[in-house]
């Protein structure tokens, strides 16, 4: 038996002896492994039944796992959540008229300009707009979402909606306890 695949086997080994929450936190961080390692992980996943999706972006996900140190001080000088948190601020901002303009905007011309019309045209417009009204309400829902259940970059966990990770008590902004406080107010 060679030396790689003395390797091979003792990395089955390993990962066969691994719970499925050590799988989950390996998969976050799959950059870390060798080739043989993902490859071995895709496999003990996929003999297991378990479906995982190997996180392969260059930014370390479990620092714990990688042996680096967290790469930031707080959640929004992470690269990911900062440009998720940019984006859900303009829509928190903006949603509102961007969802009803269009449709106010309809609902005058079609009664400006067809009072009377008894075509389904203007029917038909007024739809439309009503269904852009519920894509974008539903676009920035999900970035509220999408921004509140984000991982922790230094404890791979859940972060949740407080001003501090839940797990590992990495804060979400640089601010003060009592800014922070007062920006999840407004």
């Amino acid at each position: 038996m060679t030396d790689s695949e003395k390797e091979r086997l003792r990395v089955t080994q390993l990962y066969a002896d691994m719970s499925e929450e050590e799988l989950r936190r390996l998969a976050d961080n799959a950059t870390t492994l060798t080739g043989l390692g993902r490859e071995a992980l895709k496999l003990e996943l996929s003999r297991r039944g378990l479906r995982i999706a190997l996180h392969e972006s260059s930014e370390p996900y479990d620092s714990e796992l990688s042996n680096l140190p967290c790469p930031v001080a707080c959640l929004e000088e992470w690269g990911r959540y900062a440009r998720i948190a940019t984006k859900d601020r303009f829509w928190k901002r903006y949603y509102r008229v961007l969802r009803l303009a269009p449709f106010a905007v309809i609902i005058f011309g079609v009664l400006r300009f067809f009072p009377e019309s008894t075509s389904k045209v203007p029917i038909y417009i007024v739809g439309v707009s009503l269904v852009w009204a519920m894509v974008v309400a539903f676009y920035a829902f999900s970035l509220r979402l999408r921004a509140d259940f984000i991982r922790c970059p230094r404890c791979g966990s859940r972060f949740g909606l407080g001003a501090c990770c839940n797990s590992c008590g990495l804060p979400r902004s640089s601010a003060t306890p009592r800014e922070a406080s007062l920006a999840t107010d407004s």
